[in-house]
């Protein structure tokens, strides 16, 4: 939980003038510790770990592990969007659609080399971000979800169909991956190492000035505007950061496949991805990854036990329904606590933060 915000003074401010109590935003409060020595141990084990698992895997699953990490990536931005800033988006495939083919659109029309291209088709995902979160400054909730999915299905039937943008519906459009990086498991260790970088990164903003007053906005606006800071502004540069992670996201989402075209990135995987994002745990950067994992792993799991198709729908429906309704919080909220408990037990007397960037609530 953040730390109460500081009341507002009881005299009338001047009329251009911020209180003169309030010099920074309202802060929450630190997560709990985790001990140096374990936090670097994870670290390490789990940097092993990726560089070990693609030795041994064969390049299905290697394919399968790099897009677990591209789809945790676009789950990021929900996490900051959602969890941190409190507002409700159904169009993040819509944001990784803009990032994938304005990236594509630069490399085959401008000659842009991989990096450049994929950075600039994010700032146009950032730039379609701050378009859909104009209505946010006056609608939330349920109102708020609409409008997004309005924007979704309208960049389905317009945007995403023009042939020279996206490669229309039928043919798609090709990718490229970035030089030194084309084969399965120099991409996986790529994707991995931006998914990693993109956890220290938002770890460190959540606790800046910027990252605080975002949360602050999502656990109590109306103090927050008491205080004299904009909450329509948060509420914007929440949608922008979003909607750039996300098209980052859809930029390494389509050199993995070579081909992607509009319902790649439709309001079907709008859907999916809120649904992910809530059953890992939309305050947790944990959460991000295990939806990750439950989206794109799992289905492939049951397949390879021999079961149909169905059931590696089923089973993360199932999931989804019964995470809802124990722990609306997510699995990765279960994992946290799990680890204080082991924690605790080992006579540890500090407790644990397994999210390694869990969102201050």
């Amino acid at each position: 939980m953040t730390a109460p915000l500081e009341s507002p003074p009881l005299a009338t401010p001047a009329a251009t003038d911020r209180p003169q109590t309030v010099e920074r935003p309202p802060a929450a409060r630190p997560a709990a510790g985790t001990p140096l020595a374990l936090r670097l141990t994870a670290v390490a084990i789990t940097a092993v770990v990726v560089i070990a698992l693609p030795q041994v895997m064969s390049n299905y699953w290697i394919f399968i592990g790099t897009a677990v990490a591209i789809v945790s990536l676009a789950l990021m931005s929900l996490v900051l969007l959602t969890g941190m800033v409190g507002q409700i988006s159904l169009c993040q495939g819509t944001f990784m659609g803009v990032g994938a083919f304005s990236m594509a659109y630069l490399q085959h029309h401008a000659d842009m080399p991989f990096l450049p291209a994929w950075i600039i088709g994010a700032g146009a995902a950032a730039l379609v971000g701050v378009l859909v979160g104009l209505p946010a400054l006056r609608v939330g909730g349920l109102h708020l979800a609409l409008v997004t999915l309005a924007f979704g299905y309208m960049f389905d039937n317009t945007v995403f169909n023009w042939n020279s943008f996206s490669g229309g519906a039928s043919y798609g459009i090709d990718f490229g991956r970035p030089a030194g990086f084309q084969s399965a498991t120099a991409y996986f260790y790529f994707c991995a190492a931006v998914l990693a970088l993109a956890v220290l990164l938002f770890a460190r903003f959540r606790s800046s000035k910027s990252g605080q007053l975002m949360s602050a906005v999502g656990e109590a606006p109306k103090a927050v505007a008491a205080t004299g800071w904009s909450v329509m502004m948060v509420q914007l540069r929440g949608f922008a950061l979003s909607a750039f992670i996300a098209g980052l996201a859809g930029g390494l989402f389509g050199p993995l496949y070579g081909n992607a075209g509009k319902y790649a990135f439709d309001v079907n995987h709008s859907l999916v991805l809120m649904a992910m994002a809530a059953i890992g745990g939309v305050g947790f950067v944990l959460g991000a990854v295990i939806g990750g994992v439950m989206n794109i792993a799992l289905p492939e799991v049951v397949r390879n036990l021999n079961l149909t198709a169905d059931w590696g729908v089923l089973i993360p429906s199932v999931a989804v329904v019964v995470v809802m309704v124990t722990n609306p919080r997510g699995i990765a909220h279960w994992v946290t606590r799990l680890g204080q408990r082991l924690l605790h037990l080992g006579g540890g007397k500090k407790t644990i933060d397994l999210t390694a960037g869990k969102v201050p609530r």
